[in-house]
């Protein structure tokens, strides 16, 4: 019930409602009680409606079973009268009539009738529904219906082409009231519309096997609906249902398939189709030319070099001879099918539309690579000539000579092209000269079965220009020796050249190795005649020429024989001789700034202790100076004469105060001491001891000194004379 609005007062008793009535012929349905019923709302909008049979209020669960049950009590009765009461709160109840006269029975419907299926038609088949069929139909849907003998008015007609809606009336036979229009939906049932004798015509493969495919189906028949289905058949069998389906078909010139198509709905209404298979023909070539051709064309390659383009050269010569011939293999077919063994690859030649296979063979030879093995000797040192064959072996390694060569190559691309003609081959590698101070080498290692399987590695010269060792000193070549000992007091460092890591220098004394001498100096402690050789420290066989013979040679300090002198006291010249050995050549002086003389002995020297310097003046020496001191000069009076004329009055040595811890002994001829001189008493005027003269003659002295903690005593006689 609608909201009131504000403004309105007109109670429900003042609103007109009327009366209602339902005449002969009309049957009760749902949409007549909603017209009725909407046309009380509509002039009391805001009353609520109960509706009553006599006494008896009708109820429903909702509104539309309402209307139902009041159909249902209408249809019962016939004819009579409902009730209707409209009430709104606060006013009094407005009460209706619903007047109703059926008349004659009209039946109605238990159930909606369902569609109703024709029978197998053709594709484009009118149809002309009869009234026994339509009648046959709704009987089984009506109240009652089996007991009922009807009458159909078709409106529209009998005849169908297309499913879809037909409209009827219908009343029982001898009654006068017809029903409303119904409509019921007719279902045409057609085969397929298919092409059944297609144009196309298939032909078997060469197994004699076709396969029937959903594509075959739909290109040949016309079939692209998603509506139906289709079953293949062969000599009555049926095939599997999954597609696609591939038959095998017995040696006839000609077969069929038969395909049944059919509407998903109505499997049983089919269409049937006939595809006509031909058997292939086969293929006829006369191979034979080719084959000569192919026998005389080994495809030759190394097993690390790509066939392709050989096998593409003999696949386009077939192409030529054979036009309309497809080979069945690809090239990279034919090429995977090499191994590494010599052999023969079958080609397979087929035509389109023939059947049968013609085979051809091609020979081919598989050339096994060489494989560079690492080489342990990356660098070749030498001094110009160089055998190249150590790096080659290693890199040769194990690999069977009867298979494989080995060549050498100044560049990489003489390597590659393996060119023995070219200016860039070593014909010689194992007397190989360079004046270059680097220089790459390239090895080819080749399958002397095929030029083109080969493999290159690459090592190095290291070419070292040894020169003529010359043998220099750091200072002198003298070597002192101490002439007792014989121990060297120095060493000469000999220097035969540039300190070079890659060198070794092999140093001889007199001609005979000196072991553990490798290094470009040599420290000598002996005399000798020295050389020296270098060798490279990477190829002991590269050795120059030994070098000129250095003469170390031996000097060494004088050294003093005994005192190291020997003097004639009371020699009247002065004269002293020095006394030395050593290795050395010397020269003399009592002066250590000379003047120098070579000869050992001193003559004219006067009275006193001196000191003598002898030097080495070997050339090239410094083997140093050697210094004999304290010796002793001594001189006295042959005669005196003690007259007292002044003249010879006393007998003295001269300068005997030089002489320290030295003391004078006289002695007369009998050997009886007389007197004792010392250097602070240092002369004798003839008296003894007992202070008397002595007589005239030969007297004796001794003079005894310390010199160099020894002591040494000479002795001689002079005359007194009166």
């Amino acid at each position: 019930m609608a909201a009131k609005p504000a403004a309105y007062t007109q109670p429900v008793n003042e609103i007109q409602i009327e009366d209602a009535y339902l005449n002969d012929c009309m049957s009760i349905n749902i949409n007549q009680m909603i017209g009725f019923i909407d046309m009380m709302r509509i002039n009391a909008p805001y009353a609520t409606l109960a509706f009553y049979n006599g006494d008896t209020l009708i109820t429903g669960a909702n509104y539309f079973q309402l209307i139902g049950n009041m159909i249902t009590i209408m249809q019962g009765l016939e004819s009579g009268t409902i009730t209707v009461v409209a009430s709104e709160p606060g006013y009094p109840d407005k009460t209706v009539s619903l007047f109703f006269n059926l008349g004659q029975y009209i039946p109605n419907f238990v159930t909606p009738p369902t569609p109703l299926y024709t029978p197998c038609l053709e594709p484009n088949q009118v149809y002309n529904l009869s009234q026994q069929e339509i009648k046959s139909h709704l009987q089984q849907f009506l109240v009652n219906g089996s007991n009922l003998t009807l009458e159909i008015n078709m409106i529209g007609g009998f005849s169908i082409l297309n499913s879809g809606p037909i409209s009827f009336q219908f009343r029982v036979q001898g009654e006068s009231c017809w029903s409303h229009n119904f409509s019921m939906h007719v279902i045409t049932v057609r085969k397929p519309d298919v092409d059944v004798l297609p144009d196309n015509n298939y032909t078997s493969n060469c197994e004699n096997t076709f396969t029937v495919t959903e594509e075959i189906v739909q290109q040949s028949f016309g079939a692209t609906s998603i509506y139906f289905g289709y079953e293949i058949k062969y000599n009555g069998v049926l095939q599997n249902l999954g597609q696609p389906v591939t038959l095998d078909f017995s040696v006839n010139d000609t077969d069929e398939i038969v395909v049944e198509f059919y509407y998903l709905s109505s499997p049983d209404c089919r269409a049937t189709g006939i595809l006509s298979i031909q058997q292939a023909a086969q293929i006829n070539l006369d191979t034979q030319p080719v084959q000569d051709y192919l026998d005389n064309h080994t495809v030759s390659f190394c097993d690390a070099e790509d066939p392709t383009p050989q096998v593409q050269t003999i696949i386009n010569y077939i192409a030529l001879q054979y036009p309309g011939v497809t080979i069945a293999q690809s090239v990279d077919d034919i090429v995977a099918a090499f191994t590494n063994n010599n052999g023969q690859v079958a080609i397979n030649l087929t035509m389109q539309g023939l059947c049968g296979t013609v085979t051809l063979l091609i020979s081919y030879a598989v050339y096994a690579a060489p494989v560079i093995f690492p080489i342990n000797t990356p660098i070749l040192y030498s001094c110009g000539t160089f055998d190249l064959t150590l790096p080659g072996e290693e890199a040769f390694g194990n690999q069977d000579t009867n298979v494989y060569a080995v060549t050498y190559y100044t560049t990489e691309t003489a390597a590659t092209a393996g060119n023995t003609n070219s200016e860039f081959y070593i014909a010689a590698p194992n007397a190989y000269t360079t004046t270059l101070s680097s220089q790459q080498i390239w090895i080819r290692i080749e399958n002397t079965g095929h030029t083109n399987c080969y493999a290159t590695a690459v090592f190095s010269l290291q070419n070292e220009q040894l020169l003529q060792p010359q043998i220099t000193v750091a200072g002198t070549n003298v070597l002192c020796v101490d002439y007792n000992t014989g121990q060297a007091l120095n060493t000469v460092d000999l220097v035969a050249g540039t300190q070079n890591n890659n060198i070794i220098y092999n140093w001889y004394k007199d001609g005979i190795l000196i072991p553990g001498a490798t290094w470009h100096t040599y420290t000598a402690n002996e005399p000798g005649s020295y050389t020296a050789a270098a060798t490279l420290q990477q190829a002991p066989d590269c050795i120059s020429q030994p070098s000129a013979a250095y003469e170390v040679i031996t000097s060494g300090p004088a050294v003093p024989i005994g005192n190291g002198f020997t003097a004639t006291p009371f020699d009247e010249n002065g004269t002293v001789e020095v006394l030395v050995n050593g290795y050395g050549q010397y020269a003399y002086s009592v002066s250590p700034q000379g003047p120098w003389q070579d000869t050992t002995v001193f003559s004219g020297l006067t009275a006193g202790v001196y000191n003598v310097y002898v030097k080495d003046v070997t050339p090239g020496s410094g083997c140093g100076l050697t210094v004999i001191e304290n010796i002793p000069v001594i001189f006295y009076r042959k005669f005196f004469t003690p007259n007292n004329d002044g003249v010879n009055d006393f007998w003295y040595i001269d300068d005997f105060d030089a002489f320290a811890n030295c003391t004078v002994y006289i002695f007369d001829r009998y050997g009886k001491l007389l007197k004792e001189l010392y250097p602070k008493s240092s002369n004798w005027d003839k008296k003894a001891w007992d202070g008397n003269n002595m007589p005239a003659g030969d007297y004796w002295f001794s003079i005894i000194f310390i010199y160099n903690g020894s002591q040494f005593e000479y002795k001689s006689h002079f005359s007194l004379i009166r």
